[in-house]
């Protein structure tokens, strides 16, 4: 994996990171004493064609690529009574007829779950070491099952081929006051660094304290009150922004199966010339799951960072699908999309529109050898550029899956 220790990258020198991989470092060696590891790999290699993979608006400039794609990762999962760890590292390899376009992109995910008789302690991360072309898409991911966890922030620039590496940490402290009160705090902490080779974009970072307080109306039935303090720093004119936030929410349990959330409020940030901007923020999302299907929708509206040296407002959408239609055939369809405009400094040429159709089709010759056929169909809008761009990408990949012990 490449150096974290770059010049020109902030990471392991922000306090926030620092702590935050100190407590890893500790749950690390609180969850080994129990010694019950197991390791699942994961392989694939396979074929893709793009027709238009800088997403460029000039049609008649279109640079096609074709080429092939290896990745390859490990689920560590360390497991006891009270606790669950599991930490997957992962790279992804590319290379096409265009090697101005070859990449080789890593990743991480951390999840971290500690259960008590009153008290539940989680940790939740994720790295990405890629190119800024594929950053900026927000795709349709099917193994997401947490809203919150799909990514809201502007790290990328589909026509650029630069790296960026990409850090969140999600640690929080929930505790049961009663039968019927819960209380929750947490932080959620970002750093993005990029390149120096990458034009037009810039480090930052993004720390947010929460607090929330739930009260259950019945077994099905909750309300919640939370609120947030937000600070950004950006490279860009080295300036620092802050900002806070309270929403009002409800959660239901429609049935054993269902889970529907809601919640709406108020974000007020400094726009970097004195005056404070006041956005609607909020979020929908239903969760239904049956033995051979899952359905997730959500909507998620949002004030975070960007790349581009500002702040922006986002609003989310994510529908996914999948269905296990045999024991040896899967599907799998969804669509993500947002919309993104700058908040304040009269900034408009920075908006942009997107949304990508994606289907995804497995079949599964062995307990661990499968085929994935997959399709994705990506549309972005620039204010700064005329016009929309698209493309369509087909990648054909020969998949390992290891055996959970």
């Amino acid at each position: 994996m490449p150096s974290l220790f770059r010049a020109n990258h902030r990471y392991l020198i922000q306090p926030g990171l620092l702590g935050g991989l100190s407590l890893v470092t500790l749950l690390l060696c609180s969850t080994s004493a129990s010694a019950n590891w197991r390791a699942v790999p994961t392989a694939g290699a396979g074929v893709e064609y793009d027709d238009n993979p800088l997403l460029e608006t000039n049609t008649g400039s279109d640079m096609s690529v074709n080429g092939y794609v290896v990745d390859a990762g490990v689920d560590l999962i360390n497991a006891s009574p009270r606790s669950q760890f599991t930490f997957t590292p992962s790279v992804l390899v590319s290379r096409y007829d265009n090697s101005d376009l070859d990449a080789t992109n890593y990743f991480a995910n951390l999840n971290y779950r500690y259960g008590g008789q009153r008290s539940t302690f989680t940790v939740w991360g994720v790295y990405g070491d890629e190119t800024i072309r594929t950053a900026e898409q927000a795709a349709v991911d099917f193994g997401v099952t947490d809203p919150t966890q799909i990514p809201d922030d502007n790290t990328g620039r589909t026509f650029g081929t630069a790296n960026r590496q990409r850090i969140q940490l999600r640690p929080q402290w929930s505790y049961r006051a009663g039968e019927r009160s819960l209380v929750e705090l947490g932080v959620d902490y970002r750093n993005v660094a990029y390149d120096q080779t990458s034009t037009g974009l810039s480090d930052y970072d993004q720390t947010t304290g929460s607090a929330a307080y739930s009260y259950d109306f019945s077994s099905t039935s909750a309300f919640r009150l939370s609120a947030y303090y937000r600070q950004n720093h950006f490279d860009l004119l080295d300036r620092d922004l802050s900002g806070n936030g309270a929403a009002l929410g409800i959660s239901h349990s429609v049935s054993e199966r269902t889970e529907f959330q809601m919640n709406i409020g108020v974000d007020s940030t400094e726009d970097g010339l004195g005056n404070n901007q006041n956005s609607t923020i909020g979020d929908i999302s239903l969760i239904h799951k049956l033995e051979t299907s899952t359905v997730l929708a959500s909507y998620r509206r949002s004030v975070v960072g960007s790349g581009n040296g500002i702040l922006t407002v986002r609003d989310s959408i994510n529908l996914n699908y999948t269905r296990q239609v045999t024991q040896r055939f899967s599907f799998g369809g969804g669509i993500s999309a947002y919309h993104s405009t700058a908040l304040g400094d009269n900034t408009t040429n920075l908006d942009r529109d997107y949304y990508q159709l994606r289907t995804l089709f497995s079949w599964n010759f062995t307990p661990t050898l499968s085929m994935d056929l997959d399709y994705r169909y990506s549309n972005i809008d620039r204010a700064f550029q005329a016009g929309s761009a698209d493309s369509n990408r087909v990648n054909l990949t020969f998949r390992y899956q290891g055996l959970q012990p």
